[in-house]
């Protein structure tokens, strides 16, 4: 779980995926109430190392093109 400084909803994960070719799940699912907000989900089970280290470089581009 990472989190970030801005609302991490489906808008946010659309463009995380169209413009940055990385997908997380947004925690606010996984709480009863306000809780998740500003959290992500990752998930890494079948990817190789390459496919991750690439993935958080992905992640980190789209976290501070989101930063305010």
């Amino acid at each position: 779980m990472v989190t970030v400084p801005f609302t991490a909803d489906e808008a946010a994960l659309r463009d995380s995926a169209e413009r940055f070719g990385v997908l997380w799940t947004p925690m606010y699912h996984f709480y009863a109430g306000t809780g998740g907000l500003n959290q992500l989900r990752l998930s890494y089970s079948v990817l190789t190392e390459q496919d991750i280290t690439t993935g958080l470089d992905r992640l980190k581009a789209f976290i501070t093109a989101h930063t305010p």
